[in-house]
């Protein structure tokens, strides 16, 4: 870029053209005939770098702005992926609950059932076992009363054997009672 064309970019506007100087025009055509190319190339090689750095400002630019709406789509689709387990696992967790809440009314009312059934069971038992024992009772009073009677039947009946073999016996005793007089009257006899 020459020194118009600078200014011109920098938006100033160019101050005005001062009587031409022959020593200071002769001093440009100096500077331009010793620095004229270096300043175009130099002029040049800014130019290039300034549109080289442009242009990959632009493509880091685009490859940025690829990356965050990469890494904004993985994120929200990790979010989704996130959420989703979240409700599968809540919704499971949640019927996993409601299974056991099931079960455990089940197991509830088996028990309930079973321990009524128990009591039923039980209380007709008890009441067999009751009547049994009633029965048992009723049989071995009556049993007890017919062996009382059996045996006071019994002992009336030794009584009174008893009482002939007694009878008998004091018969013998005045019997032996006579035979001892007698025998006794005939040793007295025979000694006077």
């Amino acid at each position: 870029m020459s020194m118009s064309t600078e200014t011109e970019a920098n938006g100033t506007p160019e101050a005005p053209a001062l009587p031409a100087d022959p020593a200071g025009q002769n001093l440009d055509k100096v500077r331009e005939i010793l620095f004229g190319n270096q300043a175009k190339d130099l002029e040049r090689r800014l130019v290039q770098l300034q549109d080289g750095l442009l242009k990959e400002m632009n493509t880091l630019k685009e490859e940025q702005e690829r990356r965050l709406s990469s890494l904004e789509s993985y994120v929200k689709e990790e979010f989704s992926s996130l959420t989703k387990r979240l409700k599968e696992e809540a919704q499971k967790r949640s019927d996993a609950e409601d299974q056991a809440a099931d079960a455990l009314q089940r197991a509830t009312r088996k028990l309930t059932d079973k321990i009524s059934s128990t009591d039923e069971q039980l209380e007709v038992n008890s009441r067999n076992l009751r009547e049994q024992l009633l029965g048992q009772s009723n049989q071995l009073r009556d049993e007890l009363s017919l062996l009382k009677s059996e045996l006071m039947e019994l002992i009336h009946e030794r009584s009174s054997e008893l009482g002939h073999d007694k009878l008998d016996r004091q018969a013998l005793a005045m019997m032996l009672s006579d035979v001892a007089l007698r025998i006794g009257g005939d040793s007295a006899g025979e000694d006077s």
